[in-house]
Formats: structure tokens, sequence, C-alpha cells
């Protein structure tokens, strides 16, 4: 087989472009190769395969004058066993049982699962030597294994005669617990499953360290799923650290099962978690504030009450009126009244949202207000609620609003004049254009409203259309970078 030869390396570096992004040169391919991460290696090894390259049938022997280095012999091995070729495949298999190693092992595993019964045969026999020879060995390429179990040939075969029986030994039981600590949040899960089917004596220890782990989704499987499969309750202590774990979904769950035992600790927990600085969390501790009688809200005023006073905890207030925002009444308005021009986008929202809810005097006024925010989240905000207050999405809103604009938020405005009528979007868009006649955004609106055309309708009357052409003629000698004649077409045919 003649090594230096082009075709393997091509095929590898297109593969790696097209299907896993990776960026190479020829000569850098089988380096690429090695540093793939095994979960990827199933996908690498499909668009390998889909490449139209020769590769000459490799031999027995690799020729001394000829050999490559040896991360270019195992890349080439592993390129010929994903080969479109089955005979090309098997022998690859063959030469690759003196080499082991970590793609010798993940194309064996891939090749388990190959469609011709020659090759599959080939793949299971040297899967039973690695496996014979050192069977812990297939704890380090449980990335692929949690890729590949699925797969249906592989599932009948050898998942059930080899690869389970040994990731379920019990002299591996090592090898599992610090698997624990590597790979993505789904394989870990796959980990914790061996682990309980394999050291159920152990449940107590596999509780603690999925409950303590800072991966959100192991830390619920602990919390939500071992219970239910071990048919064990957690104990207080791990509940009790759940509580304070850094991620929200945990310690909402968590709170939830707190809630199963109501006491007095639970009642001064639930004012500590109603200002928690998650969402999720909070509205957890109001549900169960709600179904032990309490009023959360009164949590929150209060809060709200000693920010305004000296020494007031701001972080407090913050999650208060967060919290607040969506259940406020008419007593909180003088308390979300002095949050309404705070610099902080999310907390102007917040007061928004409360003050509207609580039916605030004059709301157009306020959400007028809020569309000169620098906030994109604000103007996005007021131009929802403004939806909801009569006559306050007008041409003259938009176009002053645009006026008064932050530069970063000038296309939100923009984009709002789609909820105008057709030719007020137009006023608007050219009330725009009067201010500031090079502005982006009012330019590539111009265009976009001219192609509409046969898609927004809206009866045109002759006193409006001539009035809308008589401005078109007028801005058209102080705007001669616009090409006006589209619009002033549309406006013509009405």
């Amino acid at each position: 087989m003649n090594t230096s030869s082009p075709g393997w390396r091509e095929a590898l570096t297109t593969a790696l472009q097209r299907a896993l992004r990776i960026e190479c040169d020829i000569d850098r391919a089988p380096q690429a190769l090695h540093d793939v991460a095994g979960r990827r290696l199933p996908a690498l090894e499909e668009a390998i395969r889909r490449e139209y390259w020769h590769a000459e049938l490799p031999g027995f022997a690799w020729p001394l004058a000829a050999q490559p280095d040896e991360t270019a012999i195992d890349a080439q091995l592993f390129c010929a066993g994903c080969h479109r070729d089955g005979r090309i495949r098997e022998r690859a298999l063959r030469l690759m049982r003196d080499r082991p190693g970590r793609l010798a092992t993940a194309l064996t595993l891939i090749r388990c699962d190959d469609w011709v019964p020659q090759v599959r045969l080939c793949a299971e026999e040297a899967l039973q030597r690695i496996v014979a020879t050192d069977p812990a060995a297939l704890f380090a390429h449980l990335d692929v294994l949690f890729v590949l179990r699925e797969r249906q040939r592989i599932q009948a075969g050898v998942w059930r005669t080899l690869i389970e029986p040994a990731l379920l030994a019990p002299a591996h039981s090592a090898a599992r617990w610090q698997a624990l600590d590597h790979g993505g949040s789904l394989q870990r899960l796959f980990v914790c499953d061996l682990i309980l089917r394999a050291d159920p004596a152990r449940i107590d220890a596999l509780a603690a360290q999925t409950v303590r782990n800072r991966d959100p989704v192991i830390a619920r499987w602990g919390l939500r799923d071992l219970p239910r499969l071990s048919g064990k309750p957690l104990s207080d202590d791990l509940i009790a650290y759940a509580l304070r774990h850094p991620h929200a979904s945990v310690r909402a769950h968590a709170l939830r099962l707190r809630a199963h035992s109501p006491d007095d600790a639970f009642r001064a927990l639930l004012r500590e978690c109603l200002l928690d600085p998650s969402a999720s969390v909070r509205n957890v501790a109001a549900h169960a504030s709600r179904s032990l009688g309490s009023e959360p809200r009164e949590v929150w005023r209060d809060a709200l009450d000693r920010c305004i006073e000296p020494g007031g905890i701001e972080h407090e207030c913050r999650h208060a009126l967060l919290a607040l925002s969506d259940c406020a009444e008419a007593e909180d308005l003088d308390r979300v009244a002095p949050w309404l021009r705070h610099a902080t986008g999310d907390l102007r929202c917040a007061a928004l949202r409360a003050a509207v809810r609580a039916g605030i005097d004059d709301p157009a006024a306020h959400l007028r207000d809020a569309l000169a925010s620098p906030s994109g989240k604000v103007v996005a905000l007021a131009l929802k609620l403004g939806a909801t207050v009569p006559a306050f999405l007008t041409r003259d809103t938009l176009a002053n609003a645009f006026i008064a604009a932050h530069p970063h938020t000038r296309q939100r405005l923009v984009d709002a004049t789609h909820q105008l009528s057709r030719w007020d979007a137009l006023d608007c868009l050219l009330d725009g254009i009067d201010h500031d006649a090079h502005a982006s955004e009012l330019l590539h609106a111009l265009v976009d409203w001219h192609r509409e055309i046969g898609h927004r309708y809206a009866p045109l009357s002759a006193a409006r259309k001539q009035a809308l052409l008589q401005r078109i003629d007028a801005m058209t000698p102080r705007n001669m970078h616009i090409a006006w004649l589209p619009v002033r077409r549309v406006v013509e045919t009405g």
C-alpha cells in the first residue's frame, strides 16, 4: 500500500470540514483526527464513507522504506476502515489488531455495527480480544459507546454479549465511579445507570455524588429519578445541600421535595426562597407559600419598602421587584414608581410591567418615555404593552420615538411600523427620513415596504394618495440617494 497517497488524506480533510466543521490542511489532517472527541468519531466515519476516494487494499506489512509516522499510519488505517468497500474495511481491521490504541478500539466498536456480515464478524472478534485482554479499556471509550449503544445491530449483538457484561462487572467498580467525572451530561447519566444496576448497595454514595454534582442535569437526576428508581428517599441533608446548589433548576426541585414536610424551618426557608435570584425558585416558593395560607406578595412588598429606607438590601429589592411585576396591585404603584427610570433594563422592564398591571394613570405617557430608553428590552416591552393601550401605536408615536431613540433601539421601532396600516407605515418612514435621511434602518425599511405589494392591503383615498405623492415629489430632490420611483408607483396604483 502506498502510504504517501493523498487519497485518504483528502477524504479525511473534507470529512473533517463537512461533518465536524474542523478546518485543517492535508498535512495536519492525521493529527486533527487524533484530536477529535470520541463521541464525534461515528459521525466522522459516516462522512468519510460518503467520500469518493481510491484506496489500495492494505497489505499485511508496511514497507520499511516507505513507512510514515505513527500518527499517519493510525489515521490511514482508520480511514481505510471507513471506506465504502467492505473488503478494505475488513483488511484495515485486521491490520489494526497489531496497533492497539484509541483509534483502533473506536474503529472496532464502530464496525460492530457494519452492515456487511464478514466485516462485522471481524470487528466482533477484535472486540473479544480487547475485552479478554483488558476489559476495563471499554471505560476509556464510553463516549463512543454512548453514541453507538442504541444502534440495532450493536444492541442485538456485542452489547449484550460483550460490552454490557464488561461494564457491569464487579471488578470494574472503581472504573465506573471514575467515569462519573468525565464526559458530557448524558454520558454521565449513562454511567449513573450503570452504577445503579451494578452497585445497588452503594445507592447512598451515588445519591451524594449526583446531588452534589455541579452539573444541573446530574443533580436533577439525583433528586428526581434516583429515589424513584431505587425506592429510597433522599436524606434531609442532601435536600438541604441541593437548596444551595448554584443552578436554579436544582434549587427549585429541592424546594418542591422540601415542601412535602412543612414545618417552622420550612416557613423561614420560604421567605428566603421568595427572594431568590431565579424566577423558577421564586415561583415554587410562591406556590408553596400560598398552599400554606400565606401571601407571597407581602414578602416582596416588605423587601421593596425596606429598600426605600436607608440600609435596604439592594439585591433583595431587585428580586422582589422582578417577582412583584407579574402580580402587582394598585397599592403597589408607589413602590414601583421609583424604578420606572432605573438605568438597568431588566429592572425598568419589571417596574413598567408592574405599573401597567397595577393600573397606573396615563400608561401611554410612561410607555412613550420607555420608547426612548437605550435598552432594547425596555423598548420591546413598551411596544408589547402598548398593543393593549388604546390609540398608543400610532404614526405620531413611532415617528416621535424614532427621533428620540437610541441608535441601538431604532430597528425595533422601525419593525413596529408593520403594526400600522400600509399608508400610515409609509408616512411614519417618511417622517423618519425627514429627520435623518441616511438612517440605514429607514432606508432598508422603505425598500421592504414597496416590496410588500400584494402582501399588505389598506384602502387609499384619493386625497391621501395625492398628499403622499406630493410629499414624495417634494422629498426627492433633497434625497437623491433614495430610489423613489418604486415607492411612487406603489402609491399611484393604490
